[in-house]
């Protein structure tokens, strides 16, 4: 028997997390990353930033689930 990788769990629950806060908290995280945007890449940022919607978090907080649920299974050593 090979024994689990507790590291790769706890990582794996923290994606998990995340991606769960940014899908309840969509407004939120959309307001954080536009604000970052604004900030970061300047003109073109803030052009993104202005055509975004909170429905747009959706794909992100779903990949941080997955990512989680992946790294989770490679902690169990499943795959």
């Amino acid at each position: 028997m090979v024994p689990m990788n507790f590291w790769l769990l706890a990582l794996g629950a923290v994606w998990v997390g995340v991606g769960v806060f940014v899908l309840i908290d969509r407004e939120r995280v959309l307001r954080w990353s536009q604000k970052h945007l604004r900030r970061s890449v300047g003109e073109v940022g803030e052009s993104v930033a202005a055509a975004g919607k909170p429905d747009h978090m959706t794909g992100p907080g779903i990949g941080a689930i997955v990512i989680g649920a992946l790294v989770i299974l490679q902690g169990l050593n499943i795959l």
